[in-house]
């Protein structure tokens, strides 16, 4: 009798393919402005407002199937937080504080992602939708911008991409954000209330855009009057300079960061003087080197003594390091260990200038 070699004594063999989604990407990027004066309740509000807009899109069939989403940030310099990843995969990262508003950066770098992740379309697949791109900030940018923004808006345009530049508060140029898009939508502030608004409409449009054929030209403003688009007499509007002040400090006995701001008082001049305003402590803070890192100014402008945030100091003293930290009363003299070099010394009154954030 002959053996068989067949089914019945082998195997079959079986073959893991892996999977590879064909759908369409709907590519969007929030691109946010993470410079001190986010500092506190905004950096606080855009965090829950993100949360809130990822809990919204994932309730939405279409858009969690579509949409893709990766976050940017820029302070003294840019830095992908979160690369372009599916909605039910998105884990929302820490959002770091940092001195500046390096637009520049920012934008270079998105450019350099737009072309990384999304997908093309070639002879036997169509590529990715229109990336939608969301531009927040707060402020003027404080390096030298404007040859990347002509750059990236020749580029990008309609054509490759919906950009929207969102501009929260008064201190803000909606002129200079029409030199990357044409579409400049203006917030009336950074409180909660306004930016939970932002995102609820960030989030809406993002789901429109998943339900439609091919991605908008432009994202349609809502009725609601936190919220406008920006019209011609608003783009003639520019920030004045140099309204805050931001000194980074230390807390003399636990060396924890904390941020005080100081709000100019009348107009801009070379002897306009500041009042302080708050105080915010600050887990994480991007000291990298900025453009606007080399900036100071006297202490004897500054008044008012915001109390350190952790043991309600309400004084500070630089160390002859060059950095600040909370003190007591050292009118008469004190010897204090600097909570940043760890040096002892003897303190006393003195005028000097201190370096300063530009916000």
């Amino acid at each position: 009798m002959s053996g068989r070699v067949g089914a019945e004594s082998s195997p079959p063999l079986t073959f893991l393919i892996p999977h590879v989604s064909l759908m369409r990407r709907l590519p969007v990027y929030l691109v946010l402005d993470c410079s001190e004066s986010m500092v506190g309740e905004p950096i606080q509000a855009i965090d829950s407002g993100i949360q809130a807009m990822l809990r919204q899109l994932r309730s939405d069939p279409q858009a969690l199937e579509t949409a893709w989403l990766s976050i940017i940030t820029f302070s003294a310099g840019a830095k992908v937080l979160m690369p372009l990843t599916e909605l039910y995969q998105f884990q929302m990262p820490k959002l770091t504080l940092g001195s500046g508003t390096a637009l520049r950066a920012a934008l270079t770098l998105l450019e350099q992602r737009v072309a990384e992740e999304v997908r093309k379309s070639t002879p036997d697949r169509r590529g990715d939708y229109k990336p939608i791109i969301f531009v927040l900030t707060d402020g003027d940018p404080t390096d030298e911008w404007e040859p990347a923004a002509d750059r990236f808006k020749r580029e990008f345009g309609q054509q490759r991409a919906t950009v929207v530049a969102v501009l929260c508060g008064e201190d803000t140029s909606p002129g200079k954000m029409r030199r990357i898009t044409d579409q400049v939508v203006l917030a009336k502030n950074l409180d909660d209330a306004t930016l939970k608004t932002v995102f609820n409409w960030v989030s809406a449009s993002i789901s429109s855009a998943s339900q439609s054929v091919e991605s908008p030209n432009r994202i349609q403003l809502g009725k609601d009057e936190a919220l406008k688009e920006a019209e011609e007499a608003d783009f003639s509007r520019s920030a004045e300079s140099d309204k805050n002040v931001f000194l980074h400090s230390r807390c003399l006995k636990n060396s924890q960061l904390y941020i005080m701001k100081y709000r100019r008082e009348g107009r801009a001049s070379k002897k306009a003087s500041y009042q302080s305003e708050s105080s915010h402590a600050v887990s994480e803070f991007d000291f990298g080197k900025s453009d606007a890192a080399d900036l100071k100014i006297a202490s004897d402008r500054l008044f008012g003594q915001p109390p350190c945030t952790y043991c309600s100091n309400h004084l500070w003293a630089m160390c002859s390091c060059g950095r600040i930290h909370c003190a007591p009363d050292c009118s008469r003299g004190a010897t204090l260990t600097c909570p940043w070099c760890k040096t002892t010394d003897h303190y006393g009154p003195a005028k000097f200038s201190v370096g300063r954030g530009a916000g």
